[in-house]
């Protein structure tokens, strides 16, 4: 990943991880390289895209990559 656009999202994260916290993150929703975005870009966070109700990509929306650590449901669930 990279985050070297914002040292700050970066060091939040080291922060947050040095003190034993998982972060997962969402990859975005721009059909684009999640690895251009942050925080779904940067190192040491889990990053997770979205799966339609088949299991396979949201390939409308959600971002990809590199960068993408794990798929998950992301269409028409209810909360």
């Amino acid at each position: 990943g990279n985050c070297s656009a914002s040292p700050i999202w970066q060091n939040a994260i080291n922060a947050v991880r040095n003190r034993g916290v998982t972060i997962v993150v969402s990859a975005g929703n721009n059909a684009a390289d999640a690895s251009v975005k942050i925080p779904a870009g940067c190192p040491g966070v889990i990053t997770v895209a979205a799966t339609d109700a088949n299991g396979a990509s949201a390939t409308g929306f959600t971002n990809y990559g590199t960068a993408v650590d794990l798929a998950a449901p992301g269409v028409q669930i209810p909360s």
